[in-house]
């Protein structure tokens, strides 16, 4: 596995460090974000990806180990919008970057973004285009879930 696979696959943390979080802190918070998470996943990967968009915006030429474990192999020509990496971290990003004030925190979870973002780029796994529309769907679901969390509390 390289570094670009390696990144890539780390986005698998993001399912579990709100587990963690809410069996260091026992805030209910950390399991609605872990379903936003999911629900995030389940709207940019099979809804939007697969069932609306499907081959109309195809992943680029030289696409290759996409998926989660880096291991399906060729993947030129299949759907590739939106980014759901993009989405994912996006939403991550979004929904933890105001759950704190710590400016290293939340640079880190910036940079973290950026990295995953590159890493879909560098790996031909997405165009920019798609992994943009995969960062704004999953920025603007944390908005959406930030709205809906901090409106109950």
């Amino acid at each position: 596995m390289n570094l670009l696979d390696f990144i890539s696959s780390s986005v698998v943390l993001l399912f579990i460090l709100p587990i963690c979080f809410f069996l260091a802190t026992h805030n209910y918070f950390h399991l609605k974000a872990l379903a936003g998470i999911c629900l995030t996943t389940f709207l940019s990967e099979w809804l939007i990806k697969h069932r609306l968009i499907g081959t109309a915006s195809p992943r680029p030429k030289g696409a290759k180990d996409c998926n989660l474990w880096c291991n399906d192999g060729i993947q030129e020509g299949k759907p590739g919008m939106p980014s759901s990496h993009s989405a994912e971290v996006a939403f991550f990003t979004g929904v933890y970057y105001y759950q704190t004030t710590h400016p290293i925190l939340r640079f880190l979870l910036v940079a973290y973004e950026i990295l995953i973002m590159a890493s879909r780029y560098l790996k031909r796994c997405h165009t920019i285009e798609q992994i943009g529309v995969g960062t704004l769907f999953g920025l603007t679901l944390s908005v959406f879930f930030r709205s809906c969390v901090h409106s109950r509390a």
